[in-house]
């Protein structure tokens, strides 16, 4: 058998965490980067994929659809512009783009 310890196991978490949060936040990034290409209506998961460069799998991983991807970016740029207005004042929205 194989046994790890706890250290080993929290650093296969940790691991792992930073891994899945990777992928997130390249799929997030390449729907960005995307959206300022082409319609979305026309932007198709294989796009994503591609311009992204995670697996198929990893996407759906993540969301449960396209629909999702860009729900999840919409939560992520609203919560920078509050971020930012906390930070900044009224004017803060401004620094996010």
């Amino acid at each position: 058998m194989n046994f790890r310890t706890d250290s080993q196991l929290r650093a296969l978490r940790e691991a792992n965490d930073a891994s899945a949060h990777s992928a997130f936040d390249r799929v997030v990034g390449a729907l960005n980067r995307l959206a300022g290409e082409k319609e979305w209506e026309k932007v198709a998961v294989t796009d994503i994929v591609r311009e992204s460069g995670v697996a198929r799998s990893a996407l759906y991983r993540h969301f449960r659809s396209r629909d999702d991807v860009v729900e999840q970016l919409t939560a992520s740029v609203r919560e920078a512009v509050l971020a930012a207005d906390i930070d900044a004042g009224t004017e803060g929205w401004q620094h996010v783009f």
